[in-house]
């Protein structure tokens, strides 16, 4: 090792595999921090702006803020740092889907960038997650709310998938909090086309964007991700 010293090592010195773990391992750190900060609970939520706010006493008898969803305001915060989340009300009610802010220059994007064919996975982050308080249409896919416990909100995973000829496709999965590695077919709801197109306007991370229905015609779910956009439609079902 002594001839190493005063010597630069070549940027391929680095395995594929170190260079993972050391962007794993940053990541990690920073959701570590992240987490440190929403355990404070009120202190953290002081600089999460919120709608509403709930007091809920704990054991200790002393008061907690949560949000309107019901979580402390400082993992609101987490959620917020980590997570693009986007709601629109759909039917009876309320969609939400989040995913993680994966960013352009991180190993996932590398993969995607190299990805020909197959399920688009995420090493670094956790599945994309929807949440639909009715009965719905992404696509032409019924997805319906209970699928966890009846009269409760439906929860599902969201995958990308390319198909030999190049068509994407939009997989529905019962299992909600899943890695972004973890997906099992078995589980799989079904699947929906998705329409994909480029643009010159590149989003530094992938983001969500839900729209409306407006009068007859239904609303729009969008993910985008660099220069490269999937979409689908999104309607009350029935």
């Amino acid at each position: 090792m002594s001839g190493l010293r005063g010597r630069r090592l070549p940027v391929a010195w680095l395995s594929g595999r170190t260079c993972r773990a050391l962007a794993f391992g940053a990541g990690a750190l920073v959701a570590a921090l992240l987490l440190l900060l929403a355990a404070a609970g009120p202190a953290a939520g002081q600089f999460a702006a919120t709608e509403e706010i709930i007091e809920k006493p704990s054991k200790e008898g002393e008061g907690r803020k949560l949000d309107a969803s019901g979580l402390t305001t400082g993992f609101a915060l987490l959620v917020g740092a980590t997570r693009s989340v986007d709601r629109a009300e759909v039917g009876g009610g309320e969609v939400v889907v989040n995913a993680g802010r994966v960013p352009l220059n991180g190993v996932d994007w590398l993969s995607f960038r190299e990805h020909e064919q197959g399920l688009l996975e995420f090493e670094t982050f956790a599945a994309i997650k929807l949440r639909t308080e009715d009965d719905i249409l992404l696509g032409d896919l019924p997805v319906p709310a209970g699928n966890v416990s009846p009269g409760f909100a439906g929860l599902y995973s969201l995958w990308l998938h390319l198909d030999e000829d190049g068509r994407w496709t939009l997989i529905v999965n019962h299992e909600p909090d899943i890695w972004g590695t973890m997906h099992d077919p078995a589980r799989d709801l079904g699947r929906t086309p998705l329409e994909y197109s480029t643009s010159e306007d590149a989003k530094p991370r992938l983001t969500i964007e839900i729209e409306a229905p407006e009068g007859d015609g239904p609303g729009t779910l969008k993910l985008s991700w660099g220069g490269h956009r999937w979409r689908t439609t999104v309607a009350a079902a029935g």
